[in-house]
């Protein structure tokens, strides 16, 4: 509930009345439902309550009597809802602040239990009670959990807020959570970051996530991670670093087809911005011949992209549409909204080139729209200028 809401005297006087004329066993169901949202279902308010199901539903009876709350559904699938949510402020404000934090850590813990199958639909409003309920190793892990999810879902402001509140929950308890969750803070924040263009702040977390992966001898986190500051250091002009990044990942990977196709696509990108075209051209013919032998590989989209846009500034449109062509359905649902983005552009101008306006259009503006819906601004206009 909102701190800078503040209810009239006279209003909140009227239903404080209201609310002391209830038993004390239905004053104190209110209550607890006040600390959930304004829609509680019967189950969780059966496990916060802690009464026995023919008590509950004598003081769940007396509140709708008093119109107070009023029900939805079909017992025991019903939900009760409060008449107004002025109701629930006032109600949830007269509860003692000790009261209140357990309660809140009871409704996070019942709604783990009820939920446990699809938990995922509640890491935002478990990350809300276990705070309020003081419980920070959970409250920790839910809003870990929660910015992991915003950042799925593409929205990267959200994910770092979450993110931020997590770092602060670290810096100021002494927390006992797995070494495991406290890398994915690491490794989506950089993720995230990355996301908003800020490589070198995401770099930072990756040499952190990095150094926890080692110390609990996680290999494929490394080699993952190690991609990721790869990624972050060409990303913010940190071309010395990358390369330095890419030698110790080829040593790692360097009997793994897959992940040696990945660490070649990006050794091209790393030669390139050193002006070595001489290496450019060999890294180019090693990843030719290795995308034939892994096809299957996370990083053949990747691979075919770097392809088809070198066949592009050669000037062989016919090849780089055909690799394009192939590369973009995965690169869509695989690849960072940026790597999809500058295929789409390189697509559309290979069409335009060989005088397919019409479809170089049609492909424009669909990635105009993946972009505006991505929250990738950069790439998206130039894609709006190619349209044009």
């Amino acid at each position: 509930i909102p701190e800078f809401i503040s209810i009239p005297s006279t209003i909140h006087d009227v239903i404080m009345a209201r609310v002391d004329s209830l038993p004390n066993s239905a004053k104190e169901v209110l209550q607890a439902g006040s600390d959930v949202e304004r829609e509680i279902g019967h189950d969780l308010i059966k496990k916060i309550a802690g009464r026995p199901e023919k008590e509950l539903l004598y003081n769940l009876a007396v509140l709708k009597d008093s119109e107070l709350l009023y029900e939805r559904g079909i017992y025991p699938q019903s939900t009760y809802i409060f008449k107004h949510a002025l109701t629930r402020e006032v109600v949830y404000d007269s509860v003692l602040t000790q009261k209140k934090k357990k309660i809140h850590s009871e409704i996070g813990y019942a709604i783990e239990n009820i939920n446990d199958e699809r938990l995922e639909e509640f890491y935002e409003t478990l990350a809300f009670h276990f705070v309020q309920g003081e419980v920070w190793d959970k409250s920790f892990e839910y809003h870990v959990k929660a910015g992991i999810k915003a950042r799925h879902a593409y929205s990267i402001q959200t994910a770092m807020n979450y993110f931020d509140r997590a770092k602060q929950i670290a810096s100021q308890y002494d927390l006992k959570v797995s070494w495991k969750i406290q890398f994915d803070l690491l490794f989506e924040r950089g993720r995230a970051l990355m996301d908003m263009g800020q490589g070198i702040f995401a770099l930072a977390e990756f040499k952190h996530a990095e150094k926890l992966a080692k110390q609990n001898r996680q290999s494929d986190l490394v080699t993952q991670v190690l991609f990721s500051e790869a990624a972050a250091a060409w990303q913010g002009h940190e071309i010395n670093k990358m390369k330095t990044i890419l030698d110790e990942l080829e040593s790692l990977v360097v009997h793994n087809a897959d992940n040696l196709l990945g660490v070649i696509s990006q050794q091209v990108w790393c030669f390139f911005g050193l002006g070595d075209l001489n290496s450019v051209l060999s890294k180019e013919r090693e990843m030719c011949e290795l995308i034939t032998q892994t096809q299957n590989s996370e990083f053949a989209p990747q691979a075919a992209y770097n392809i088809g846009l070198f066949h592009r500034w050669r000037g062989d449109s016919d090849k780089s549409i055909e690799t394009l062509e192939s590369a973009l359905p995965v690169l869509k649902t695989t690849a960072t909204p940026v790597s999809y983005l500058g295929a789409t552009f390189h697509y559309g101008l290979a069409l335009g080139e060989q005088g397919k306006y019409q479809q170089a259009i049609d492909v424009l503006e669909n990635g105009h729209k993946h972009g505006l819906e991505s929250g990738e601004r950069y790439t998206t206009c130039l894609l709006y200028t190619s349209d044009a």
